[in-house]
């Protein structure tokens, strides 16, 4: 009687261990990918949530927050080396930004989509700090000594020409000063230009996914290219090879294994993020995998020599981006950096930033670009974009500089973090959409457990005889 209660139990056992596994590992994900790619392409006739999501980012969800390095002291400046010069870190001044994509155009068969997109930004006086007002006038290291050299020094000849004292004191000072909002938003006077508020007058071409789902909303071209041009194709092609998404949506079925890309317009590049260099968070009680760019975007090895633009690529010091050909920083020499620097601690003690950040402070996990990505949907929950920009300060750029201690050096400038999160409405929403993922999950789960326990029980009766 037991050796047959103990076969019965041990064969039904293993059929529903079997059924849980095979519908777990083999249909659940077909099932679970089907139906995401029904739902997450992007469409003007169907999904309106999507395509309503897709044209225009929900007030209050992304935000910069600004942190100047003004100078404090100038006195001690021995112009030999810019860490001489005491630096002080103010702020947060924080905007709102929205995103608003127009001219919006579907090619015939709907497989990609093409736009221009808008960015709005209002000071946000609740969020920045005590003391931090939009119209603040602050005191940074000169800018327009990043001009690119032919420009600065025709602008200097013509500043001579006119006798006009006040303007060359102004470019070959080491000191600027101008409005906050002016500056970063509105445009400056001095500069003709803002540092986050030029609008991207590239057209964007997407794949809306509706064929490729796993390419949902990556880049086809950008500006009316499929490749960059920023960057020197002689030392190697794949740094102007346009790859990723915009960040705010990935392929559908993200494992930990996977390395996602993104295409980041201010850095007019393409970088790489991967899973398990820091610990996996829940956003709004959603499981996420967390993607953090990965250092070697960032590094000085024969990968990114593509990048520099120095004659001798071993002069372009790791973990600096020179944006000079960038729309954003067009014509000038704007550098660009992980956040205070944490992939390469050298350069706080270059700038005199070692003073508020030690490096042994300096990591990934503070400073670090992150993305917390819901897996099945591959839609970003919450993303935190930590940069610095920096002067490139060369040795030549006006006659003060001429005892510069080495060809370039690096003045601090500006900590930006640009930040964002699902709201609640579409964390409920997305909660929906996933609970039948979560059932199905938990009655597989189910069979397997309970498969697994019937075959215990039948080899303790077994044994028992």
């Amino acid at each position: 009687m037991k050796f047959k209660l103990a076969i019965t139990l041990g064969l039904i056992g293993l059929v529903s261990m079997s059924i849980g596994l095979a519908m777990w590992l083999g249909f659940m994900p077909k099932l679970v990918h089907n139906r995401i790619a029904n739902e997450l392409y992007i469409s003007n006739t169907s999904n309106g949530d999507i395509f309503d999501t897709f044209r225009t980012t929900p007030n209050g969800t992304i935000r910069y927050s600004i942190y100047f390095f003004v100078i404090d002291d100038l006195t001690k400046f021995d112009l030999m080396n810019i860490n001489t010069i005491k630096f002080k870190e103010i702020g947060p001044y924080v905007f709102d930004e929205i995103k608003i994509k127009e001219q919006i155009e579907f090619n015939a068969d709907g497989t990609n989509v093409s736009y221009l997109e808008r960015r709005k930004f209002e000071f946000n006086q609740k969020l920045s700090c005590e003391k931090c007002h939009r119209n603040d006038e602050i005191t940074v290291y000169n800018i327009i000594h990043a001009m690119e050299q032919e420009q600065l020094d025709q602008t200097i000849k013509m500043a001579i020409a006119a006798k006009d004292d006040e303007l060359l004191n102004s470019l070959t000072g080491f000191i600027y000063k101008d409005e906050v909002e002016k500056l970063l938003i509105t445009g400056s006077e001095n500069l003709g230009k803002s540092i986050l508020g030029e609008q991207d007058l590239n057209k964007c071409v997407i794949n809306t996914g509706k064929e490729e789902i796993d390419r949902l909303t990556e880049f086809l071209s950008y500006g009316d290219k499929s490749r960059l041009t920023y960057w020197d194709d002689s030392r190697g092609k794949h740094c102007n090879t346009l790859l990723g998404t915009d960040a705010r949506q990935f392929k559908p079925g993200l494992t930990k294994d996977d390395k996602i890309w993104v295409f980041e317009p201010m850095l007019c590049r393409s970088l790489y993020a991967v899973n398990e260099i820091l610990p996996n968070e829940d956003v709004k009680d959603i499981p996420t995998l967390r993607f953090v760019i990965h250092h070697n975007n960032f590094d000085r090895n024969i990968m990114n020599e593509c990048y520099c633009y120095e004659k001798d690529p071993r002069e372009c010091m790791g973990s600096l981006l020179n944006l000079k050909k960038c729309d954003s920083s067009s014509g000038f020499e704007i550098m660009a950096s992980p956040g205070f620097f944490y992939t390469n601690t050298k350069l706080l003690n270059i700038t005199g930033l070692d003073r508020i950040v030690k490096p042994e402070q300096a990591t990934v996990d503070d400073y670090g670009t992150i993305f917390d990505i819901e897996p099945h949907t591959g839609i970003l929950l919450r993303g935190e974009k930590r940069l610095m920009l920096s002067v490139k300060v060369r040795k030549h750029a006006v006659p003060k500089l001429a005892k510069l201690s080495s060809e370039y050096q690096i003045a601090p400038f500006i900590y930006l973090i640009e930040s964002g999160e699902i709201d609640d409405e579409n964390a409920d929403r997305l909660k929906e959409k996933l609970k039948p993922i979560k059932i199905l999950r938990g009655v597989f789960i189910g069979l397997t457990v309970i498969g697994c326990a019937m075959i215990l029980i039948s080899i303790i009766i077994f044994a028992s005889r």
